[in-house]
């Protein structure tokens, strides 16, 4: 899941197009605690207290490992200036977890672990949600932290959200793939209002 808090305005698929999911079909909509782990070829979008939630396992896992690929990182904090773009992955199973908050292009934190492979991505200082997990449990939760951090952006953690929340409508599209998008100008800003740079090639 990827949450951008903003209340920005684009059309769904000017963000998806721009995102680079490549020969973007309309799909039926659906509800939001139906699809929180969409098939590989979908991705669906909506809006929630003024945040948008786009759930694709591609673009999640390409935001949380902020250095692998650029791309979508620029387009995100070109479209939405000044808000934070948050990404969450949890699968209990195999007991990964992580999560990237991104504002102005930064990295302010990215972490990912699972059971085998600790620190998988580390970057930037803890966060209070993170301090706050292993202040109260005597072993460090990773999916408590995600929980933590799911609260920062709605006010309560995942499995205390309230119906109107699962119920959220999204709309679904299916894609062939994801790309890079030559033709768009994304600009990532350095000092906010005074400098701006520009780039349109060697995005990755």
């Amino acid at each position: 899941m990827t949450v951008i808090d903003s209340a920005e305005f684009y059309e769904n698929e000017k963000i998806l197009y721009d995102l680079g999911f490549d020969d973007l079909e309309k799909i039926r909509p659906e509800n939001l605690g139906d699809v929180f782990f969409p098939n590989s070829q979908e991705v669906y979008i909506g809006k929630y207290q003024n945040k948008y939630i786009i759930n694709a396992n591609e673009l999640a896992l390409r935001l949380i490992d902020p250095f692998r690929v650029k791309y979508q990182r620029l387009v995100l904090s070109t479209h939405f200036p000044d808000a934070e773009i948050c990404s969450m992955l949890l699968n209990s199973v195999t007991n990964l977890w992580g999560y990237s908050i991104i504002k102005d292009y930064n990295v302010v934190r990215a972490i990912v672990e699972d059971l085998d492979n600790p620190k998988i991505v580390d970057i930037g200082e803890p966060t209070l949600e993170e301090k706050i997990v292993k202040e109260n449990n005597s072993e460090f939760d990773g999916e408590q932290v995600v929980f933590q951090v799911f609260k920062k952006y709605f006010g309560n953690s995942l499995d205390q959200m309230s119906d109107k929340f699962y119920e959220t409508e999204m709309m679904g599209y299916k894609f062939s793939g994801v790309s890079k998008r030559e033709s768009i100008q994304v600009k990532v800003r350095k000092k906010k209002w005074w400098k701006r740079l520009l780039f349109t090639h060697s995005l990755r």
